[in-house]
């Protein structure tokens, strides 16, 4: 799907990718090398589903989340979603970017997360009743720290939009507002939680035996 790249006390090399469902995008993934005194490997999956998915290798379950990754809400006083393609777009774009995300690393340490200005996947699902969707990136440097998904759905009043977010990073926590509000607001994870295969957000991450050679 996108490729992100950050240099911190170590180097980070990712590649995001996006599995789907009768046209809507159902997890993420991210498939990370680091480069530091060791080098490892890290998977990071999230749920953007509102069923239940499976992962499986080899025949062998590996993550089954016991509840959906993500509750779709309306957007309050959001415009009716356009009748085009292209109005819909600037719509969502006007919409995302409503909204900003804060990251709390601890120790004092807070910073904005940054939104890529185009969605990293547009879709629609007639199945799932979705006419229209997009899927936006959070990003620290370029490293997604959270995503906002934005869809015309079918709600009590006809077609609406409405949102979601869903986390991407375990180790710290997430405040989002809209307007001056919260909208939503998710604390650090233990380690424990973050490898528990039945969460929707997981993670696994695995040392190379070598060192890495500078």
């Amino acid at each position: 799907m996108f490729r992100w790249l950050l240099q911190l006390d170590r180097r980070f090399y990712s590649d995001v990718y996006v599995w789907t469902h009768e046209g809507r995008p159902e997890v993420v993934a991210a498939i990370t090398n680091i480069y530091g005194a060791r080098r490892a490997m890290e998977t990071e999956i999230h749920s953007l589903s509102t069923r239940l998915p499976l992962l499986s290798h080899g025949g062998k379950i590996v993550w089954e989340p016991e509840r959906p990754g993500v509750e779709l809400k309306p957007i309050p006083g959001a415009p009716k979603p356009g009748p085009t393609a292209v109005v819909r777009s600037t719509q969502m774009g006007t919409l995302a970017a409503q909204h900003s995300v804060v990251a709390d690393y601890g120790n004092m340490k807070k910073e904005d997360m940054r939104l890529l200005p185009k969605p990293i996947y547009r879709y629609m699902s007639e199945k799932q009743g979705v006419t229209d969707g997009a899927l936006f990136a959070l990003v620290r440097g370029t490293d997604p720290e959270a995503f906002l998904m934005i869809e015309a759905r079918k709600g009590q009043n006809g077609v609406e939009w409405q949102y979601t977010f869903a986390r991407f990073n375990g180790h710290c926590s997430l405040r989002a507002e809209r307007d001056g509000r919260e909208v939503w607001q998710v604390d650090a994870l233990w380690t424990k939680v973050n490898t528990d295969p039945k969460q929707p957000y997981y993670g696994l991450r695995k040392y190379s035996d070598f060192p890495v050679v500078k």
